[in-house]
């Protein structure tokens, strides 16, 4: 392909997509696309890509410029493998900003950057937790720049090419997992323009219920007429005798650009003539055209089949490099480097990279031709090609261990490196893969292990049927980490029904254990507490130690999921003795907080004090001597904070939230300002300042949205829902309940979704819609039977004890308080001894005539059940408010 000038001066048809474009780009309303999507309107696979995409990208951009000259564009073509990583983008985007805008800077996202490479290099903290941050980072210096821009329009279009090569998994491109693909950094001036071979998967998660984000584009092949007119701009043989076989060419090439331009370039090079090339038949014409490569003069004809097999980057440098090493130095005598280059690039199947370097690549849908169609038929015994890749691989372990690299390059070449030494040695390279892999995953280097697998999945023919079952189980860790739980259980399954028993035996302890990790993340907590219990058994007969309590940690934080809080206080303390004696700190603090936070469930405050106090103090000291980052103090901090609070301790909650936020705030994280202004909020609405709690939760909202914290979304809107209740705003209160229903039911969060499906029945009662309220009421209890939500089955329950008492109808209401003093036994001690008070207070407001009567029913139901000997104060109660109101 030529440089941009040239495709300018030479860009064929395209007029209805250009218009389209021009369109999209000045509506500026609100519900407007903001992301355009062009993709190849063939169908068949092997049609699919050369129809122009990146021309017309580029054609696109000029547009732009000439509409408006001061818009910001911001180019990504995921062929190359930095381009892959949502950092490089966010980078590129907060640069191309700077550059653009002199007074404004990136400062806060500049800052955070060394953080996370340092959490890269170190492993000290959890290095999404640092992503996360300087995502935050970099939303907050945008909506800074944003309102200083005066016309409603789009000032930042960013592009993205070869999308195909991430559409599985587009995450990869943002800087959290949460975030959908393209990310709009929350900046209201922002368009994208996405190509890729492929319509969008509108059921694939990241674009579900995304389609009025999008205007989707089918791109047609060249019409006879457009390619008539390319020929008129660019060919030098006889116009003539080309348009004497226009139509045999046409069909012969169906309009594909990339075929086109080929058919072009081997004319203007007399490599064949315009009768011998129209009189090859249709089955042999494309391997035909694409063979005539070898027929170019040298040293065009060799640096091509180079091009085409080194695959990713190629520059001079590289080049001489190859030729030296080959012993091919002498066909460039008498060349010069720079002509030679421009020559290269008026081929219609050479193109500039998209990144700022001298490096030039083949098209990416001519790369695979001509390795087809050039190099099996030159070397069909690949000797030749390994060779040269054996020189590559040289050419990259040079440059990995010379210099100091950026992160971005470094990750880059290894990719590269990775495939020349499948190539060159499969087992060797898939060694080196594997080590590679493990390292990524570690450090959650999600787009990095990605393009490792990518590379490794071209060569899966050639592994090893076990190096293939480990292919599969790597793409399966991959996904898991991704927070894609359902897709590597999809992939686990596969194995387990078609890998050889014997390497499933081998296996089997870890594969039992990431797939109980998955179930966690799906809240499919019986199934995560049988894969725990089986990977903790083996553990134990493997004398593992560390996995033993690894897997004790994980059956305390499923079973404190599922409201068994002794069961999961007992894994937790068993895990806690093994770490004890393990001296492994870090873990250690972090159960010693999730056990205080079970002390908490469970009403036992002195306990849940003691531990989250001395986990604290454990993490302050560690900061100190820089072992951990000071988020994890920040959020044992929170911890204390939800004790205080539960205790009604409003002054010291207060301390420590606020403690908690600064620390938050001066490391940029997001995610904890928004946890903390939730919290805010509960501490003004328990103080009765609903104005006040109001702001607070609308805060901690706005601050979690964007994929920030979706748990954090949830609560907030929940917590409003309540707040507009109390005012009687029923029809504000079902806006904000309902969206945080279906949040939950997204993320697989049965907890808030029951809680506020608990409060929707409150307001459907009250708006009269039985229906509905029953409806709602099913779903809820259904929940918190699985999962044993006692608490939420007292609050059901009081919720339509209030509702009954508003009615008078007084033998309805105490059923229900009656029920809902049962759950609360049932869940802690304070909650309990709190419903006790309520029961109390509601029933020496009744009619006295009919205490008696009610007193006796609540007895009897306590009875019943068989409380009396484990809970008598609430027969205590009903017998001496009945005695002492029968006077």
């Amino acid at each position: 392909m030529q440089s941009q000038k040239e495709i300018f001066r030479h860009f064929i048809g395209r007029e209805k997509e250009l218009a389209i474009f021009r369109e999209w780009l000045r509506n500026n309303s609100p519900e407007a696309p903001w992301i355009l999507y062009f993709h190849d309107a063939l169908e068949q696979p092997e049609k699919k890509g050369g129809v122009g995409k990146t021309s017309l990208l580029l054609q696109c951009e000029k547009l732009a410029r000439d509409i408006y000259p001061d818009i910001v564009v911001v180019r990504i073509d995921f062929f190359n493998i930095a381009d892959r990583d949502g950092l490089t983008i966010s980078d590129r985007v907060a640069s191309a900003l700077e550059a653009a805008y002199p007074t404004w800077q990136a400062r806060r996202y500049r800052q955070q950057l060394p953080a996370y490479l340092k959490t890269i290099e170190q492993g000290k903290e959890n290095r999404d937790e640092v992503r996360s941050r300087l995502a935050d980072a970099l939303l907050a210096d945008l909506s800074g720049l944003s309102e200083h821009l005066q016309e409603e329009r789009k000032y930042l279009l960013m592009f993205f090419d070869t999308y195909e090569l991430i559409e599985q998994n587009p995450v990869i491109a943002v800087l959290r997992f949460s975030q959908s693909f393209p990310d709009d950094y929350r900046f209201e001036q922002i368009g994208a323009v996405v190509a890729g071979r492929n319509q969008l998967d509108w059921l694939q998660p990241n674009w579900r219920d995304r389609e009025s984000e999008v205007l989707e584009v089918a791109l047609a092949p060249f019409n006879e007429a457009e390619m008539q007119q390319y020929f008129e701009q660019l060919s030098t043989v006889d116009q003539d005798a080309l348009n004497a076989s226009m139509q045999l060419l046409y069909a012969r090439t169906e309009g594909r650009p990339i075929l086109v331009g080929l058919v072009n370039d081997v004319l203007n090079r007399r490599v064949i003539s315009i009768k011998a090339l129209a009189s090859i038949s249709l089955v042999q014409f494309e391997a035909s055209l694409v063979a005539k490569i070898n027929d170019f003069e040298r040293p065009f004809d060799t640096i091509l089949l180079y091009m085409a097999h080194t695959y990713h980057r190629f520059n001079f440098e590289l080049l001489h490099w190859l030729f030296e090493s080959t012993g091919m130095q002498d066909i460039l005598f008498g060349n010069d480097d720079t002509i030679l280059k421009q020559q290269l690039l008026e081929l219609s199947f050479v193109r500039r990279a998209s990144t700022a370097s001298d490096d030039f690549v083949l098209h990416d849908e001519m790369r695979p031709l001509i390795n087809k169609y050039c190099w099996e038929k030159l070397d069909p015994d690949k000797r030749s090609r390994k060779e040269i890749s054996k020189y590559v691989i040289s050419y990259y372990e040079k440059k990995l261990t010379s210099g100091v690299l950026s992160e971005e390059l470094r990750q880059a070449y290894t990719v590269e490196l990775l495939y020349h030494k499948l190539f060159f040695d499969i087992d060797s390279g898939y060694g080196f893969f594997e080590r590679n892999f493990s390292k990524a995953i570690l450090l959650w280097l999600s787009a990095f292990a990605r393009s490792l697998l990518l590379e490794t999945n071209k060569f899966l023919s050639a592994l090893s049927t076990e190096q293939q079952y480990m292919l599969k189980r790597y793409e399966a860790q991959l996904l898991q980490k991704e927070e894609r739980g359902e897709e590597a259980l999809v992939l686990y399954e596969q194995l387990e029904r078609e890998a050889d028993p014997k390497w499933i035996e081998k296996q089997y302890t870890d594969i039992v254990y990431e797939k109980g990790t998955c179930y966690y993340q799906l809240s499919q907590y019986l199934e995560a507490t049988a894969a725990f219990s089986e990977a903790r058994d083996l553990a134990r007969i493997q004398n593992n130690d560390s996995d033993y309590a690894s897997m004790l940690n994980w059956l305390g934080a499923t079973y404190q999921r599922q409201g068994q809080l002794d069961t999961a206080l007992q894994y937790f303390d068993e895990s806690i003795a093994v770490h004890k004696r393990l001296g492994n700190r870090n873990v250690y603090t972090s159960i010693l907080t999730s056990s205080g936070s079970v002390y908490r469930l469970q009403g036992k405050i002195d306990e849940a004090l003691r531990r989250t106090k001395v986990a604290w103090r454990i993490r302050v000291d560690q900061f100190k001597q820089g072992k951990i980052s000071e988020i994890f103090v920040g959020w044992s901090l929170n911890a204390i904070g939800n004790i205080y609070t539960e205790i009604d301790d409003l002054v010291e909650a207060e301390k420590c939230f606020q403690e908690a936020f600064d620390i938050f705030a001066r490391l940029g994280s997001k995610k904890g300002q928004a946890t903390m202004y939730n919290r805010f909020g509960e501490l003004s609405d328990a103080r009765g300042n609903l104005d006040e709690s109001l702001e607070w939760y609308r805060k901690a909202y706005i601050s979690a949205l964007g994929g920030i914290d979706i748990e954090s979304q949830i609560n907030s809107l929940n917590k409003q829902g309540h707040i507009f209740m109390r005012r009687q705003q029923l029809h504000e209160a079902e806006e904000v309940l309902t969206r945080a229903v279906k949040l939950a039911q997204q993320v697989h969060d049965p907890y808030q979704q029951a809680e506020s499906l608990i409060d929707l029945v409150k307001i459907y009662k009250q708006q009269g819609e039985q229906e509905k309220a029953d409806q709602a009421l099913q779903e809820a209890e259904g929940i918190c039977y699985q999962y044993n939500y006692n608490y939420l089955l007292g609050v059901a329950r009081k919720g339509l004890g209030d509702f009954y008492i508003e009615k008078g109808a007084y033998q309805e209401a105490f059923h229900y308080y009656g029920e809902a003093c049962r759950f609360m036994a049932l869940y802690n001690s304070i909650k309990y001894n709190k419903f006790l008070r309520n029961l109390n207070d509601t029933l020496i407001q009744i009619p006295s005539t009919q205490i008696a009567e009610i007193t006796q029913m609540l007895i009897k139901y306590w009875q019943a059940q068989g409380l009396e000997q484990n809970f008598p104060e609430f027969i205590v109660l009903c017998e001496e408010v009945q005695s002492m109101m029968g006077i």
